[in-house]
């Protein structure tokens, strides 16, 4: 279970279900994504800053869409091979899907931090 999101948000923000990914596989990408969102902030949010309470809703929004590019870069590597060697219309069709998923998921999620993650930088100088 990670510090700021959950499978169940995760599964929530894709509309991917179990039968596609386990949540084995979605709590492994769930710390990546967090480790991305860190690192992209280069701070460490609050621990308080899942709770629905204020104005730290983004630091749980960004950890789930960092969480989630992982995720469909995973059924991007998945799907690489009927794409790439068989050129079967399906399978190309899922990686070019789960590849712009995991650009637009990208997206969100730094926008959503450098929307509100000066907010941490300037309040951590003013301390």
């Amino acid at each position: 279970m990670g510090d700021y999101t959950r499978v169940g948000l995760v599964r929530s923000a894709t509309g991917w279900k179990e039968k596609l990914v386990s949540s084995g596989l979605v709590n492994t990408n769930i710390k990546w994504g967090e480790a991305a969102m860190r690192k992209y902030l280069g701070v460490t949010p609050a621990s308080d800053s899942t709770s629905m309470a204020g104005d730290n809703m983004w630091v749980e929004l960004a950890a789930t869409m960092f969480s989630a590019h992982y995720l469909a870069i995973r059924l991007v590597n998945e799907n690489i091979a009927n794409a790439t060697y068989q050129r079967q219309t399906d399978g190309g069709a899922r990686f070019r899907g789960h590849a712009i998923s995991a650009e637009i998921l990208w997206e969100e999620a730094t926008r959503q931090c450098d929307l509100h993650g000066r907010h941490i930088i300037i309040k951590r100088v003013d301390e």
